[in-house]
């Protein structure tokens, strides 16, 4: 739709902040988006590193985080569900969260075999992430300042492995 705008279909950059760059990074792991962009960039959130150190969520996992979060908000059916309000449904979210002892895994996505044949870390493993430009920035006031620095340059270097040139890092501060 990019041309329709004045724009080049052939030269869209995804940009996304804080979990929009996790989106980025799913987006670049993906089979679907494949010619829907030609670079990427995350602010605050992109790379690799934080998606290993979480327990990884299984189908099944997921079906029981839902379940979980029905029962918290008394629905009984996916309708009344639908019915909440976001903030309910951000609340109830995070509630369950503590009192599964989970983390931002069970609201991910979740590997399948149509659009993310597998994981973010496990595409950069395997060599299968998109070979595109990237620009990965985090700031001096991210809540994981050293941790966002690392996952960057892990996924440059990886990145650089696979033979990808244009891969660029930056530290911003006020």
């Amino acid at each position: 739709n990019i041309a329709s705008f004045g724009g080049d279909p052939d030269n869209v950059t995804l940009i996304g902040q804080s979990a929009g760059a996790m989106s980025v990074n799913w987006q670049c792991a993906g089979l679907e988006s494949e010619k829907l962009f030609a670079k990427a960039a995350m602010f605050s959130g992109g790379g690799t590193g934080f998606q290993e150190e979480r327990v990884p969520c299984t189908g099944a996992d997921a079906k029981r985080f839902g379940e979980q979060l029905k029962q918290y908000l008394n629905c009984g059916t996916l309708e009344e569900l639908r019915s909440r309000s976001a903030s309910q449904i951000i609340s109830g979210t995070f509630a369950c969260m503590r009192l599964a002892g989970r983390g931002l895994e069970v609201i991910s996505p979740l590997p399948d075999s149509m659009v993310y044949p597998c994981g973010i870390q496990d595409s950069l493993d395997r060599g299968s992430i998109r070979r595109i430009p990237y620009l990965l920035c985090s700031t001096s006031e991210d809540l994981w300042k050293e941790g966002l620095v690392d996952a960057g340059r892990r996924w440059g270097m990886r990145l650089a492995q696979l033979g990808e040139k244009k891969v660029y890092q930056a530290r911003l501060s006020r």
